[in-house]
């Protein structure tokens, strides 16, 4: 049961003030869900990139293929739908044709990534994992 300021009895309760998690809390209450995510694929990879593709990932997220045509740059990023501000598995992976697989793999409270690598005129495999689901991209845009 949840009350409001005005239904606690007596005068010597105090606001949390400006420093409470209230994204924990609504994950209290909601019973785990937490609403939804700040971040953004953008935010993650940085000024200057462009989302290219996108895969879900079940309900539990989106794995995001973004390219910086300034650098050259593809970077993949993987922001969580549900569980958000609680560590679970999370998972982006990119790999630039005729280089070594790049993975950013753990326990993410919001998402994976940044992963980056310099692909211009490349083909790219790229993909990512939340929750029990997963992608995993042919190699694909070549040269973006």
């Amino acid at each position: 049961h949840i009350v409001g300021h005005v239904e606690v009895p007596g005068n010597d309760h105090t606001d949390p003030g400006p420093n409470w998690d209230w994204t924990r809390y609504m994950q209290y209450v909601n019973g785990g869900g937490g609403g939804t995510n700040p971040h953004t694929p953008q935010s993650i990879c940085g000024a200057g990139y462009e989302t290219v593709d996108s895969a879900a990932l079940g309900s539990a997220g989106t794995v995001y293929l973004l390219y910086n045509s300034s650098n050259g740059y593809n970077c993949v990023a993987t922001v969580k739908s549900t569980s958000i501000g609680t560590a679970t598995a999370t998972a982006a992976y990119l790999e630039v044709q005729g280089k070594t697989r790049a993975t950013d793999s753990g326990s993410f409270a919001y998402y994976a990534g940044p992963v980056r690598a310099p692909a211009a005129g490349k083909c790219v495999k790229w993909g990512g994992k939340a929750g029990s689901s997963s992608y995993d991209s042919p190699f694909e845009h070549c040269g973006s």
